[in-house]
């Protein structure tokens, strides 16, 4: 019995420092996607204004310093936006799957928000601003699994 016991003990004490290592990494991952968010809401990535592709391009940016080949990241101009294209080279064996999101908003009069609409807010629990419901957020979430991914 008491053998068993130090053997549970031995194991649980191997997977502490991986417990905390994964707590890191999450906090450390979590931190970023805000950081990324935040990045998100405050380029104004309406249709006239033209800074779709610059949003792309600091994605892209994102993707390569997470270990991206160039030559799987391609930004796509069309008229005054863009589209990012990122391959996530599989095994091969499986058939390809295509995720898809969008990086525009639709215009916002500041008058018509209780806060700046392209800046990131955090109140009560809830994220205030321009594309985080639709489509900003979930456009970084997939950009950082694909980072968390390749890394």
């Amino acid at each position: 019995m008491r053998g068993g016991f130090l053997k549970a003990a031995l194991v649980l004490c191997l997977f502490t420092p991986v417990t905390a290592i994964c707590a890191e990494s999450r906090a450390k991952a979590l931190t970023e996607t805000m950081d990324m968010l935040r990045h998100a809401i405050a380029v104004e990535t309406v249709e006239d204004k033209g800074q779709t592709p610059a949003f792309a391009a600091y994605l892209a940016g994102k993707l390569e310093a997470a270990g991206f080949a160039k030559t799987d990241i391609q930004i796509i101009p069309v008229a005054q936006t863009a589209a990012l294209v990122v391959h996530y080279r599989g095994s091969g064996k499986a058939k390809p799957v295509l995720i898809s999101g969008h990086m525009d908003v639709v215009a916002a009069d500041p008058k018509d928000w209780q806060r700046d609409p392209f800046t990131l807010v955090e109140e009560n629990g809830y994220l205030y601003g321009r594309g985080v419901a639709d489509m900003k957020s979930g456009v970084v979430e997939l950009v950082q699994t694909f980072m968390r991914l390749k890394r």
